[in-house]
């Protein structure tokens, strides 16, 4: 039956059904199918990734349009209002590079991995640290092309953190390891409660 189905229906009902049923039980039917649902997955990793760059750049543009820029010059405060002129061309020129850059990460992540879940695990990090509102420099370094697209793929969730984020790790990595030191040294935090009162 599903072979007899036209393209465009086979398409649309590839649409509803889960990637991780594209990649493993439709991919498998025949060559038509596999075809397809390999199309499906890209156009939908696209979208994803497209959704994610948006949503990080909306959050970059936020944050500068409410942010006031000041310095001191001669003991005068003087306020410099960013050209809203020349801040819309900015923003129009980010917004057409994004459906080209989501294709460039789209093919260096199909490239990366055969393996889906890993590439769905990968998927999921890019998108979360691209739209994370604390990361800009992430985004700047995808746009101004100083992070190549295959760069990232091969950059650990660690790599693609905000500073932020890199700062909490560390903490928390010397609190763990911290503790762990004065569970397996009963001694040390015997010491460590005496001189501590």
């Amino acid at each position: 039956l599903i072979f007899q189905l036209p393209h465009e229906v086979f398409c649309r009902i590839c649409r509803y059904v889960s990637i991780a049923s594209l990649l493993s039980t439709v991919r498998s039917v025949s060559k038509r199918c596999a075809t397809t649902a390999i199309a499906e997955v890209r156009e939908r990793t696209r979208a994803t990734l497209r959704d994610a760059l948006e949503r990080g750049f909306e959050a970059d543009r936020a944050v500068l349009s409410e942010a006031k820029l000041s310095e001191t010059k001669e003991d005068e405060e003087v306020v410099r209002v960013v050209d809203t002129k020349e801040y819309d061309e900015e923003q129009s020129r980010v917004r057409r590079l994004l459906p080209a850059l989501a294709e460039a990460l789209e093919r260096a992540l199909s490239t990366a991995s055969a393996d889906h879940r890993a590439l769905t695990s990968k998927c999921r990090s890019i998108c979360f640290n691209l739209s994370d509102k604390k990361n800009p420099s992430l985004r700047q370094r995808l746009l101004s092309g100083d992070l190549e697209p295959p760069a990232l793929m091969r950059m650990s969730t660690q790599q693609m953190a905000s500073d932020a984020l890199k700062d909490q790790r560390s903490q928390w990595h010397r609190k763990s390891l911290a503790c762990a030191i004065l569970m397996t040294n009963p001694h040390i935090s015997h010491r460590a409660s005496n001189t501590h009162p």
